[in-house]
């Protein structure tokens, strides 16, 4: 009895306690913020693209019935009844989304993480389950539930019900809550860069425009220039971009510092999602060159078309 006293004690201090209260109270306060901010960016995306690398995709290939295909189909059940949005996972499924889409800001990725079974009693327990959201604009969200099983779970339904209960639907889709990225320095647009190569009567030996050489159809249009600005050698993007709404004709993609090495430049580039890094671009001939940075894999080559 005394130690049911104590525990009772103990029980009624931490709920009157006013600095736990308060903790508690700014803890459910943060995590509503988050589930109503994650809402409201999703009411600007279309498309929920499952995060998953090629052994998994092959795994749920070969394993159509297996607990963590389940779970999968019970997170696309809840996209679609829920959150009223599109969903891909494979190859051909995220080429096609992404042949329609306009900008990458229609997307959001979704990481599945599942924990350790937590037994309780006999098949009886919990899986801890996290859900990661990412969004274009590099905010990334992650929401967190113990899912409860046991030997006779459905875990396409239970799971299905588990991702509602951590964030239960977005509003319609309102194009104004479309994430955009930032807008980069204006430089100099086609139509006039084009001008500029006819007119001027000193231009630097390499500038013109550029083309990516790529045996990926989605990049192989891509088009930028290198343009003399005051003595600084830019890149500038023309077109081609994969979604034609991320990029606007003339923007800064660029700026190329010169070394000892008459055809070795550092680099400050922007990437496709306009993060900028360092990496190098080194001149192979006068009419073609390669940029190496850490996020590219091997080297992108561009030829010079003009």
């Amino acid at each position: 009895m005394k130690y049911a006293t104590l525990i009772f004690l103990f029980f009624s201090f931490c709920l009157s306690n006013p600095i736990i209260a308060q903790k508690r109270k700014k803890e459910k306060s943060l995590t509503e913020l988050k589930i109503d901010t994650i809402k409201e960016k999703l009411s600007g995306v279309k498309i929920v693209r499952l995060v998953i690398n090629d052994d998994q995709k092959q795994f749920y290939i070969n394993n159509p019935n297996s607990t963590e295909y389940q779970i999968i189909n019970g997170f696309v059940d809840y996209v679609r009844d829920y959150l009223d949005l599109d969903f891909v996972m494979t190859d051909i499924q995220i080429e096609s989304a992404m042949n329609a889409a306009t900008s990458s800001c229609d997307f959001v990725a979704v990481l599945i993480s599942i924990g350790k079974f937590k037994q309780e009693l006999g098949a009886m327990g919990k899986l801890p389950t996290e859900l990661s959201f990412s969004f274009c604009d590099g905010t990334h969200y992650k929401l967190k539930r113990d899912v409860g099983i046991d030997g006779t779970t459905n875990y396409r339904r239970t799971f299905k019900f588990a991702f509602r209960n951590m964030i239960d639907q977005r509003g319609r889709y309102d194009i104004s809550k479309r994430l955009f990225f930032k807008k980069l320095p204006q430089i100099i647009s086609f139509t006039n860069f084009n001008k500029y190569l006819d007119t001027c009567k000193n231009l630097n030996r390499y500038e013109g425009i550029y083309q990516l050489f790529s045996s990926d159809s989605k990049t192989s249009n891509y088009q930028i220039g290198i343009y003399n600005d005051s003595g600084i050698l830019k890149l500038v993007y023309f077109n081609g971009a994969i979604f034609k709404d991320d990029w606007n004709d003339g923007e800064l993609k660029g700026v190329m510092q010169k070394t000892m090495s008459e055809n070795d430049f550092l680099l400050s580039l922007y990437l496709l999602q306009k993060i900028e890094t360092k990496g190098s671009l080194t001149f192979i001939t006068i009419n073609s060159f390669e940029i190496r940075t850490p996020d590219i894999k091997g080297a992108d080559k561009y030829i010079r078309i003009r």
